[in-house]
């Protein structure tokens, strides 16, 4: 994941996590790179630059790691993975057919 795309979602989770401090960037990056990670590895990769499924499920996680349990995420949110795989599946098929 590049440093641009942490970047260019750290404003949006720090306001859903209302964080308005900036001394604790580096950590809340973190949980961005860590939840991309996680849900792109389920689900694969994700357009998260666009306001849509994968962005909910990143501030999800996040507000999940922020409170320091990310352990039932999956749980949680099972349906909503399961449609954001369908939906990247989906565009993985129509792309390899165009090609």
């Amino acid at each position: 994941m590049s440093e641009d795309l942490s970047s260019e979602l750290l404003g949006p989770i720090k306001l859903h996590l209302r964080v308005t401090w900036e001394s604790q960037d580096s950590e809340i990056k973190e949980y961005i790179e860590e939840g991309i990670a996680y849900i792109d590895g389920i689900c694969g990769e994700s357009d998260y630059s666009v306001s849509g499924l994968p962005r909910i499920l990143l501030k999800a996680y996040c507000r999940r790691a922020w409170s320091g349990n990310t352990s039932m995420f999956e749980e949680d949110y099972r349906r909503q993975l399961l449609r954001l795989q369908h939906e990247n599946g989906v565009r993985r098929l129509r792309r390899k057919g165009n090609e």
